[in-house]
């Protein structure tokens, strides 16, 4: 369960981004696939495993929504091959389908930065994340140690058009 804290904080850097909520969500379970390629391969890949993941929903009766999660599950990182995880929240008791695994987020703080924009502005974005969690007086866990994700909703996120304005929520962990 998410927990939210009143909590705005403007980051200056960028117009329309802002730390939204800071949130303790309990663990939670995901349900999808690990890939390990060249970050150069990363978005074709993603699109592969969404693709998968949205062609075998009705397999994933217990998932919570359609959101796709993308997270870096904590690692010693090798510039050449990061490991992702994509994948869907799902609830209850529930079968991993043949051929998908699942994936176990404890349960931690995060700041909420809700992005809407074009992906060419995304990585910008991203940057600016930690010294905006600082500025706000908190603790930001660096993002390959942490389980800092990406929530790319059903309703905001267009899979099929790179160009167009994109909604993405980042969770980034911080320290208690």
């Amino acid at each position: 369960m998410e927990e939210v804290f009143k909590y705005k904080q403007p980051d200056s850097t960028l117009n329309e981004k802002v730390l939204s909520n800071v949130i303790t969500k309990d663990s939670f379970t995901l349900v999808g696939y690990r890939i390990a390629v060249p970050f150069s391969e990363l978005g074709k890949n993603v699109r592969g495993s969404v693709s998968q993941i949205y062609g075998r929903l009705e397999l994933l009766t217990k998932r919570l929504n359609k959101d796709i999660i993308c997270l870096i599950p904590p690692q010693t990182l090798d510039p050449q091959l990061p490991v992702l995880f994509v994948g869907i929240e799902m609830a209850g008791q529930f079968n991993v389908p043949e051929g998908m695994e699942a994936l176990v987020v404890p349960g931690q703080k995060y700041v909420i930065a809700t992005f809407k924009g074009t992906l060419d502005q995304y990585g910008q974005f991203q940057q600016s994340i930690p010294d905006a969690i600082t500025g706000a007086g908190l603790e930001p866990v660096d993002m390959w140690q942490g389980y800092t994700y990406e929530v790319y909703p059903e309703s905001a996120y267009n899979w099929s058009d790179d160009g167009a304005i994109q909604e993405i929520r980042l969770h980034w962990t911080i320290k208690e």
